[in-house]
């Protein structure tokens, strides 16, 4: 009971955080079709409501993601080495025959009439012209309507449908009705660039599209030759498919989900991860079973995959909660979760994306509702705390300073296999909060600059007041970082990096009334609100040839180790952030929930992350086994090219990387109301409406509330 307590009591806390910010509703057009909370349904946990049936025949294709049935017939797009093919299955369990086999084209779409006569929408190698091919039901080539007329100039044709004895082509523009054997256009309907098409069993084109961040489902109405709104939903589809046991099949790209007009109902039948599936188009039997062009496996071609009605349940069946609020996942992770899937049928890792809540007006909508989820007691077991999602990820320092993390070196520690030996010394200390690591990160850049040693002097002068004192007197220094990013950019990178000589979250107190805060704002103030376009070919030519006396960068390759040094020769130098040093930026950050009833299998999933063969798929692996290594080859590369010459100091500069990582002892840390409330008091600073001072003193106070009340 005290658990539960305490675990709605901290929830309640990190809401009445993100309430600070505020949060707008989204409005959608005021019409009679049905508004459904698409979002909601997104992040239920269901069982899969369907599980895969062996495959009837071994040949394989890759395959297209267009799926057609008719009767028991299903036809679909495929393509080996060097040709494309239509191909035909007799049933689900029937056998794969190609139809008709395209060279030197590339088939798009296809649709099939009641009578069993196939359209197919193909194109040339090139892209420069496309055109709408006619099969018979034996795959004989029966007619050809170009589509390079005046007509559908600057189109890009996407999908077909047949309906209504019409052949219905829709563009990244328009919906297009068209009279095949006439070779006439009817009318054409104006769409956004995110329209998919299908034709309902009765034969009604359905067009879903989102506009204004609203996607909605819309009839065609070919009286009047216009599309009118059936249904409206808070959440994005990748596609849209007709149905016969449901009127439609929606596809989120995460999940299957399945929709009735009369109804309005929607309904989440599967996570593609929770069946091992990398997403495909599907088409629906008599008998109720769905034909998929999803892959198992994204390296090789496969069958189409049969997908029959399932009656299993999770109530014997452990689930992970993977909570992100991004906009995407990094395809490794995705991949990662689709394997585990697969080879733990007892624990499944659902992923929950929050992101589907934020309506384009305020990014902070997706750290609400996960807020909201976690006060209510739907507790993640996993939090995705990755800054390649900045903007709307939830702040990893909160989070922990409330208990609500497990702390990773109680795993790393008693792990058989992983010991913080492993790992970069800089990569462990600046990850830790109080002596605690609440985080794995499997990959990160190093945010740095760049300097002419000779110029900078050694690293015991690396102040503030020292750079300035270089910039003021010599002429060839106009300011003291480079000009290539856009002032809010940079400001918002260094406040993350700042650490306690900002916020000092164990004593709760912060130092916006600073000279190091004085410095960055004077330092924001010189660089341009837009950022200036680079007006040379490489990157080594801006670093050499940029005006300012740092250069600022985030390193996330090794490759990007050898600039300084191809800028500079031997006088190269990685100066870090001034008074704060070399920055280890989380692109990937994932943290074990202390609530979770699943901590041991979480842990099992992220550590694989954290081997040597698995380490080896990041740019930036925080194992110094992994990039010794990719130094090694990287040089042997450049030596056997016979390159080594031109590069004297590339070896050497790759190793000064390393010793930059290990020396590194902040990570950057985003806290979007911090952030927040230094972004809106310093536009005044740099349009000249209040001083320096004035506008210290503002966010010093600001800001102090904020920590106070979060301490």
């Amino acid at each position: 009971m005290k658990s539960k307590l305490k675990m709605c009591f901290v929830a309640m806390l990190l809401i009445q955080v993100l309430l600070l910010a505020g949060c707008k509703q989204s409005n959608n057009e005021l019409n009679d079709s049905p508004k459904v909370d698409a979002a909601t349904v997104s992040q239920e946990i269901v069982a899969p409501k369907y599980k895969i049936s062996p495959a009837s025949y071994s040949e394989t294709l890759w395959l297209k993601d267009c799926v057609s049935a008719q009767g028991a017939n299903v036809y679909f797009i495929g393509a080996d080495s060097d040709s494309e093919y239509v191909c035909k299955l007799g049933s689900a369990g029937g056998t794969r025959e190609n139809l008709f086999k395209y060279q030197n084209t590339a088939l798009i779409s296809l649709a099939v009439s009641d009578s069993g006569e196939i359209y197919v929408l193909c194109s040339s190698s090139d892209g420069d012209t496309y055109e709408i091919q006619k099969l018979a039901a034996d795959g004989r080539q029966s007619g050809t309507f170009a589509l390079n007329t005046d007509e559908f100039s600057n189109q890009i044709p996407k999908e077909i449908a047949y309906a209504d004895s019409r052949i219905f082509l829709l563009t990244d523009q328009k919906l297009v009705a068209i009279k095949y054997d006439s070779a006439k256009v009817e009318y054409e309907i104006p769409v956004g660039q995110s329209a998919h098409m299908t034709v309902l069993k009765d034969g009604t084109v359905v067009i879903g599209q989102e506009r204004d961040g609203v996607y909605r489902l819309q009839y065609l109405d070919e009286k009047k030759r216009e599309l009118v709104t059936k249904a409206e939903f808070n959440y994005s589809f990748t596609g849209v498919y007709c149905g016969i046991t449901h009127d439609l099949y929606l596809n989120s790209a995460g999940a299957l989900f399945s929709y009735d007009f009369e109804e309005s109902s929607l309904q989440k039948l599967f996570s593609w991860s929770a069946l091992g599936i990398i997403s495909g188009a599907v088409a629906e039997l008599d008998n109720s079973v769905l034909i998929c062009s999803g892959r198992i496996s994204a390296d090789s071609p496969e069958p189409l995959i049969t997908l029959v009605p399932a009656g299993t349940s999770y109530s014997e069946t452990s689930v992970i909660r993977f909570a992100t609020t991004g906009d995407y996942i990094d395809y490794r992770i995705q991949e990662a979760i689709r394997r585990w899937n697969v080879e733990n049928p007892q624990c499944q890792i659902e992923i929950v994306n929050y992101y589907a809540y934020v309506d384009g007006t305020d990014n902070r909508a997706a750290q609400m509702k996960l807020a909201a989820d976690i006060a209510s007691g739907e507790i993640p077991d996993i939090y995705d705390f990755s800054l390649n999602s900045i903007d709307t990820a939830p702040s990893i320092g909160q989070y922990a300073r409330r208990g609500m993390l497990e702390n990773i070196y109680s795993y790393l520690d008693n792990d058989a296999q992983l010991s913080r030996s492993d790992f970069f010394e800089g990569y462990l200390k600046s990850l830790e909060l109080n002596g605690g690591l609440y985080e794995v990160v499997p990959e990160y850049s190093l945010e740095t600059t760049f300097a002419n040693s000779r110029v900078v002097g050694t690293q015991d002068k690396w102040t503030y007041e020292h750079f300035n004192s270089i910039v003021n007197s010599e002429d060839y220094y106009q300011q003291l970082f480079d000009e290539y990013y856009e002032r809010a950019y940079w400001l918002g990178n260094v406040i993350a990096a700042s650490g306690d000589r900002l916020v000092d979250w164990a004593h709760g107190k912060c130092y916006f009334d600073s000279d190091y805060f004085r410095n960055v704002l004077e330092a924001a103030k010189d660089m341009p609100e837009h950022g200036i376009e680079r007006n040379y070919s490489t990157l080594n030519d801006c670093v050499k040839y940029n005006e300012g006396l740092l250069y600022y960068c985030n390193i996330n390759d090794i490759w990007m180790a050898s600039i300084p040094s191809d800028a500079f020769g031997a006088d190269y130098c990685f100066v870090g952030l001034p008074e704060v040093g070399n920055v280890i930026y989380p692109s990937l950050s994932f943290g074990i929930s202390s609530y979770s009833e699943n901590k041991k299998e979480c842990w099992q999933f992220l550590r694989q992350f954290l081997l040597p063969e698995n380490s080896k798929s990041f740019f930036m692996s925080p194992r110094r086994d992994v990039m010794k290594a990719r130094v090694e080859e990287a040089w042997k590369q450049v030596v056997d090219g016979g390159n080594g010459g031109l590069y004297p100091y590339g070896l050497e500069s790759m190793n000064s990387l390393l010793d930059a990582i290990d020396n590194a002892r902040v990570s950057a840390r985003h806290d979007a109301q911090i952030w927040q409330i230094v972004l809106s008091e310093s536009s005044a600073y740099f349009s000249s409406q209040k001083t320096v001072d004035e506008t210290m003193q503002i966010i010093q106070s600001r800001a102090q509330i904020y920590i106070s009340e979060q301490s």
